[in-house]
């Protein structure tokens, strides 16, 4: 880790873990961030945060890095083809009428990210990935 930004010494840590202060802030310095696609879309932001998982009768065949890789890709690919969709994107699960914790946004603000505190209750993209065998 390197520090010294923004008036931190290299021996700042942050948080209750004990974990060095965020790599983003002193890799990616002004990177906004969203989890809300609509905002993405518009230009709001430059990085969009989503979740995905894989269902269990659509599981890829593991890669040789193991199956957390085959995973990963299975749900990178699905969200791609999703953002190249000019369709509204929608979340294949929904907190509503119940209010939720974003934690994708709470992992963002930890990071130093630019990203709207109000997001902290706003609901999440997740997406499903129903991957094709071989990936």
């Amino acid at each position: 880790m390197v520090g010294g930004s923004r008036g931190r010494g290299a021996g700042d840590r942050a948080g209750a873990g004990g974990l060095d202060a965020s790599p983003a802030r002193c890799h990616l310095p002004g990177l906004t961030a969203t989890t809300q696609p609509g905002y993405w879309r518009r230009g709001g932001a430059q990085l969009l945060l989503a979740e995905a998982f894989i269902t269990a009768a659509g599981k890829p065949e593991p890669l040789p890095p193991g199956q957390h890789a085959a995973d990963a890709a299975a749900a990178g690919l699905v969200l791609v083809e999703l953002l190249d969709n000019p369709k509204t994107l929608t979340s294949t699960v929904c907190c509503s009428p119940q209010e939720s914790f974003n934690l994708l946004a709470a992992m963002a603000l930890w990071a130093e990210l630019r990203i709207d505190p109000g997001e902290l209750r706003a609901e999440v993209l997740v997406v499903a990935a129903r991957p094709q065998p071989n990936l």
